[in-house]
């Protein structure tokens, strides 16, 4: 690299427009995209001064847009402690951890053979704390308002599942020259025997629509909020998604932004909801208040910017011919094609999830629990839920309420 440093007036010419986020970006300097940007995001659609709404990782957070940025509303989604997260997705996670066994085993790796007995004792240990007395039950206890009613049929799942996975392993122990993917599908998750009748398939979309179901509600709840003025609101969907880190950036692939569509009734331009998994979030976000410079950056820096863009470019080449990419079609999973008892649309989908990178997990329900509960006029606990109110084989109404114990050998 040679000794050349750019002349300055090249600097001072490329920051007239742009570049508020390159480290050398004069202090105290204000870019012409910068202040369109901010006009923009002020003057959008209303007079009034729109609330800031970030939906990150963690949960989703209403702060206001009047002096002090206040936290107006919010609810944490995910893999909040002690909400019932980590007991629905430790069953829905039995499923692809026995799978991956299987890939372990194929690989010729012996390891696989040492995660059989924690995992079986682990199973059994659950089915025990479930096997409590429903008025002394974890669900009574966690008091899920949109599970309320249904206690007894998850007690019942819970249980089945445990025995059904429990047995399953200390077959594959037995006699592990028989396991592969062929015996795992027959045997246990598209299962259909006199014990169990009911797929670990169908438990596991039970699982994930019981969660999906749980995080919309939340979401629901902070953003169903009277001073929420949406025609004028700033929306800014950050929510990492797991560890899937290429996952949910666009509308399609991204549950998070059909549901804001659905539950704000089209009283706001879904333009003015913006993803964007690449803008750093001020450590601020989450509590009480924004700083006026924290503020300053997401509603104006981040979302005005990116809001301007189109704005700007239809003004500057209105005699272009546009190029129109079309909404992806509907697909297994959404709820204009699927019904919560057609188990195997949401498998398909749960497939397509996990297989594409530029797809959260979540996707595997989330499109069609959002158009169920707009559907129920968002009274949660009458939505109609795919593994837990439907989805069973012919003549099944719903899970055993006892379920054969893990045996000893």
């Amino acid at each position: 690299m040679s000794g050349y440093i750019t002349p300055k007036p090249f600097n001072d010419l490329f920051f007239d427009f742009t570049g508020h986020a390159h480290a050398n970006y004069p202090a105290g300097h204000r870019s012409i995209a910068e202040d369109l940007a901010k006009k923009l995001a002020q003057s959008s659609d209303s007079q009034k001064k729109g609330p800031l709404v970030i939906a990150n990782s963690l949960g989703i957070y209403v702060y206001s847009g009047e002096k002090g940025h206040e936290l107006i509303s919010s609810a944490e989604y995910r893999a909040a402690p002690n909400s019932g997260f980590y007991e629905m997705t430790s069953l829905s996670h039995v499923g692809p951890a026995i799978a991956y066994l299987g890939a372990l085993q194929k690989c010729n790796d012996p390891c696989w053979e040492t995660h059989i007995d924690p995992m079986i004792e682990h199973l059994r240990a659950v089915k025990e704390v479930n096997s409590a007395p429903i008025e002394n039950h974890w669900l009574t206890q966690l008091a899920c308002p949109v599970w309320a009613g249904k206690e007894v049929i998850i007690k019942n799942m819970f249980d089945y599942a445990c025995s059904l996975a429990g047995n399953y392993l200390l077959g594959v122990r037995k006699k592990k020259h028989d396991f592969c993917p062929q015996h795992l599908i027959n045997h246990f998750l598209e299962i259909n025997s006199e014990h169990y009748p009911i797929s670990f398939n169908t438990i596991m979309i039970a699982t994930f629509a019981l969660i999906g179901q749980k995080s919309l509600s939340d979401v629901y709840a902070a953003l169903n909020h009277r001073e929420i003025h949406w025609e004028s609101a700033k929306i800014l969907l950050h929510n990492l998604a797991g560890t899937n880190y290429g996952a949910g950036m666009t509308a399609g692939s991204n549950w998070l932004y059909q549901a804001v569509q659905l539950i704000t009734c089209a009283k706001m331009d879904s333009r003015r909801i913006i993803i964007v998994p690449y803008a750093p979030l001020p450590e601020e976000v989450g509590s009480t208040s924004l700083s006026e410079d924290s503020f300053d950056f997401l509603a104006n820096r981040v979302w005005g910017s990116i809001y301007a863009r189109p704005i700007v470019t239809e003004a500057a080449f209105s005699h272009i011919q546009d190029i129109d990419i079309p909404y992806r079609p509907p697909i297994p999973g959404d709820y204009e094609c699927t019904r919560a008892s057609q188990i195997d649309h949401f498998i398909r989908r749960l497939k397509f999830s996990t297989g594409n990178t530029k797809e959260m997990l979540s996707n595997t329900v989330g499109f069609w629990l959002a158009g169920e509960a707009m559907a129920k006029k968002w009274q949660f606990q009458q939505m109609d839920i795919p593994g837990v109110t439907h989805g069973f084989p012919t003549g099944i109404s719903t899970y055993p309420a006892h379920s054969p114990e893990i045996r000893n050998s």
